[in-house]
């Protein structure tokens, strides 16, 4: 195919916003749709190619996938092998085991579904992964699996090209937008909720290929920059509460399309475009993407990154360089690398790194690096996740049986989780029937009349999920809520559904007429793994931080909307010995109450019972006179 220069310069277009994105620029809040360009732009040049070959009797499979994989397979070996060391010296047995995990995925193309099984892109966990962009490629390559086979296949059938391939566009776009509705971390990940952007691609290639519109003068180069303009807007509009991939990603996907059916018509675009600063960025810019993810998450690990960000970035500017040179140029081409030597490396490759991560995990991500003093606390940050939702998930919906204890409707998210366990590890509730219910934290833990008042409060892309799971609704947990004896709420309450709070109890104890008991927050300050490693062990049992400033005002705000409210029991201050300022992190023996300063360990949920002892004695003995 002929050389399109300014595709490559929107390449840089589209690398450089992902890697500004990753690296915290809030005026970049939408660089991750730099990920749907790389689609579209894909779709088009590969579909292309296929095109061409297919058409004049020159397609192989066989040559497709050898190119495939010399455009690939060198530099994200060579990305992944360096990141495995260097994570290996510098990730927790923790991290370490989950980038192991990634590491098996990589070169079998299942990131994508890992990650997706880890759930989210965004916050402070994907972060901290070095790996977690190689889902993109993933994408790219299942769909690049089935792809090639089916225009083979159909290649004599025109009207079943077209008909299939518009209602392949149509299926995975409907699907994008429909999941997206109800999980948006599914059709971030999963391909059938991508392909869209692909065979948007694919169309613009063949309205090219064919000929089907011709752009000229003056409506290209309109064309082409409406096509950046929305491609822009999506960087700078877009967050991570934008509904994403869904309809808004029609956005870049369609302003990627115009650009790529207009561009090389056009005269100022396709010169600045064209440019050798974008051209050369736009070469080199899958080693940026690759290299940029793993530099960034390792720093943050050592807690430098927010003060070296621009050294980081030029790293990252620097390996991607010689990567494309050294490693991405020569394996492209045959004359210096044969067929047989790449699909020897391919394979030597691939297996490495399968063996790499599984040795990893197989060694609890080797804690014997480490202190044993240290070991038990590192344990336990592998641990918590597990035991937080153990017990609250296995009561779900649970009918109360019989008459052989209280009966008590549990309601919240994570924090009503910890609770739970809370409640479990003091042997006062022994006797006592829970039943639980999950209310994610941005939905609201309330009981209204009425939620579409509090709809703009909830983050716009969660905000169909807070529907399909309906709070409080539906009529077994109805029923539930009227067998109950009591009530209780417990959540990491958002500061806007503090103002809904004594409403909600209002209605709850209008409708059921039984006590509704409400717990505060939590919190133990910011927990950083690193920092509390070099306390010295003797002096852990009496280290204290202060709780952050957010979970203080959000105590606050509980305190006066329940103020006098028998039923309101704050957890701030008695986790905290009294004072919010001074929390001890560690219990008696030296291990973390909490892996991240919100949510309890094992010994955390023990501890805080002998701290809540006087608490929970009360409430206990008051359910044994019911």
């Amino acid at each position: 195919m002929k050389y399109r220069a300014e595709i490559d310069g929107l390449r840089a277009l589209a690398v450089v916003p992902v890697i500004l994105f990753h690296a915290g620029f809030e005026s970049f809040s939408g660089g991750f749709v730099g990920v749907d360009v790389f689609f579209v732009i894909s779709g088009y040049l590969i579909s292309t190619i296929l095109i061409e070959n297919i058409e004049k009797d020159r397609f192989s499979i066989v040559n497709f996938y050898e190119k495939r994989a010399r455009r690939i397979l060198p530099v994200l070996y060579l990305v992944a092998i360096s990141s495995a060391v260097a994570s290996s010296l510098i990730l927790y047995p923790e991290h370490l085991v989950s980038f192991a995990k990634s590491l098996i995925s990589t070169p079998i193309f299942l990131a994508n579904f890992y990650f997706w099984s880890e759930r989210g892109y965004f916050g402070d966990a994907t972060e901290l992964k070095p790996l977690i962009h190689i889902w993109s490629l993933a994408v790219e390559e299942q769909f690049y699996i089935f792809f090639p086979i089916f225009l083979l296949l159909i290649k004599n059938y025109k009207k079943i090209f077209y008909t299939s391939l518009v209602a392949a566009f149509v299926i995975s776009i409907v699907g994008s937008y429909y999941v997206t509705k109800v999980h948006v971390d599914t059709a971030f990940y999963f391909p059938v909720t991508r392909a869209w952007e692909l065979l948007a691609g694919a169309v613009a290639a063949i309205i090219l290929h064919k000929r089907l519109i011709d752009v000229q003068g003056q409506r290209a180069e309109i064309i082409s920059i409406i096509g950046l303009i929305l491609i822009g807007y999506a960087y700078v509009g877009f967050d991570d509460h934008t509904p994403f991939p869904g309809i808004y990603a029609a956005v870049p996907v369609l302003g990627t399309f115009l650009y790529v059916v207009a561009a090389s018509n056009s005269r100022f675009t396709k010169a600045v475009f064209s440019s050798g600063p974008l051209v050369f960025i736009g070469l080199i810019s899958f080693s940026l993407y690759l290299w940029h993810q793993p530099i960034f998450a390792l720093s943050r690990h050592l807690s430098m990154f927010e003060e070296n960000i621009p050294e980081l970035l030029l790293l990252t500017a620097v390996l991607s360089c010689l990567s494309y040179w050294l490693v991405e140029t020569p394996f492209r081409n045959r004359s210096l690398i044969s067929r047989k030597t790449i699909v020897i490396f391919s394979s030597l490759g691939g297996l490495s790194l399968i063996v790499i991560g599984a040795v990893m995990v197989s060694n609890d991500g080797f804690p014997n690096r480490y202190k044993k003093e240290d070991r038990a606390l590192l344990t336990q940050l592998s641990d918590y996740k597990g035991y937080n939702q153990a017990a609250f998930d296995a009561l779900q919906g649970r009918t109360f049986v019989g008459d052989s204890g209280p009966r008590i409707a549990l309601i919240g998210d994570s924090y009503a989780k910890d609770m739970l366990n809370v409640f479990n590890e003091s042997q006062l509730f022994s006797d006592v029937q829970f039943s639980t219910r999950q209310v994610n934290s941005e939905c609201g833990n309330l009981y209204l009349n009425n939620y579409e008042v509090i709809e703009p409060n909830i983050p716009l892309n969660r905000l169909d999920r807070c529907k399909v799971l309906g709070w409080y609704g539906g009529d077994e947990f109805d029923a539930i809520l009227r067998e109950s004896d009591e009530i209780w709420l417990a959540a990491s309450w958002e500061d806007w559904v503090i103002d809904y709070l004594p409403q909600s109890i209002d209605n709850l104890s209008e409708k059921y007429n039984k006590p509704v008991r409400v717990f505060g927050i939590k919190d133990f300050g910011q927990i950083r793994p690193y920092d509390l490693l070099s306390i010295p062990p003797n002096e852990r049992s009496e280290y204290r931080q202060p709780a952050s400033d957010s979970a203080k005002e959000i105590s606050l705000r509980l305190h006066g909307a329940l103020d006098g409210y028998e039923f309101f029991y704050p957890m701030l201050r008695p986790l905290c010995d009294g004072s919010s300022s001074e929390c001890r992190i560690f219990t008696d023996e030296g291990l973390l109450m909490s892996a991240d300063g919100r949510h309890l360990t094992k010994e955390g949920a023990i501890e805080s019972s002998r701290r809540l002892s006087s608490v929970l004695a009360r409430i206990s003995s008051s359910l044994g006179e019911r």
